[in-house]
């Protein structure tokens, strides 16, 4: 009996040093991550833009948390005349492991956890004081004086319109699946659209910020027979006060450019 409880000791304080190594350098790396008594893992996170230009060519942009740059309904690093967005994907690459659980259905396939992503999207619509269309030639016409993209866009959405309130949890996406080994990887993929404008809107909503979050739940059954969870922390959901944690999008208009 001593030797079982020194072994299970052995494993608690291994398993503890390992989730605390492992939590700490997902950290560093900007990953989210999960960590509990039964559970360590990492949630990775990019986006891809797929965008089409005027000659009907179609690239990838990868966004990350590190690299939060302009998209444009074309991107706005990326606006050339006739680019446009044709597709938002998120996806997450979930790595966990499971300590001291059992199998939560023994009758039938092996299962010792079930986890659960979502991924919500918060935006807001800046609109012109005047016209989207005034608002498009004035971004150009900074460009052309020697400013940087981002200068240009800062410059007009402050200057000449104003944005509206945040939306949050304007649409979210989610996926479950069930983990048939302790440790376990899946890659979930999620995707979203631009909304459409109201015919109030057409003329004067030049830009849309999105703001893309997410968490990932994992619970199952530990050996005792208890229920056991885990979680990424509510800083990466999509909200205004997570920003510096998750992916920010930003879009313009650009079909009056000619």
């Amino acid at each position: 009996m001593r030797r079982k409880l020194l072994a299970l000791t052995i494993i608690a304080l291994l398993v503890a040093v390992a989730s605390t190594y492992f939590y700490f350098a997902a950290k560093a790396q900007g990953y989210a991550a999960i960590r509990s008594e039964n559970f360590i893992g990492t949630v990775q996170t990019a986006l891809y833009l797929n965008v089409t230009d005027k000659y009907g060519n179609v690239r990838t942009i990868v966004l990350t948390p590190s690299y939060r740059q302009y998209a444009v309904w074309t991107p706005v690093g990326e606006a050339q005349e006739g680019t446009q967005i044709t597709g938002i994907t998120v996806t997450l690459d979930i790595l966990t492991w499971g300590v001291a659980l059992k199998d939560v259905d023994p009758t039938s396939a092996t299962r010792y956890y079930d986890v659960n992503a979502q991924v919500n999207m918060t935006l807001r619509k800046w609109t012109s004081y005047s016209t989207a269309e005034e608002a498009m030639r004035a971004f150009y016409s900074e460009i052309e004086r020697g400013k940087t993209e981002e200068e240009a866009y800062t410059y007009v959405t402050a200057m000449m319109g104003q944005w509206g309130s945040w939306t949050e949890n304007y649409d979210a996406k989610t996926s479950s699946y069930s983990s048939d080994s302790l440790r376990y990887r899946a890659t979930k993929t999620f995707s979203f659209t631009i909304p459409s404008l109201t015919s109030g809107e057409e003329d004067t909503v030049w830009a849309m910020e999105f703001l893309f979050g997410w968490k990932v739940n994992v619970n199952g059954t530990a050996i005792a027979g208890n229920p056991v969870e885990a979680s990424t922390s509510d800083m990466y959901l999509a909200k205004p006060e997570n920003e510096a944690y998750i992916i920010k999008l930003r879009i313009i208009r650009t079909e009056w450019v000619g």
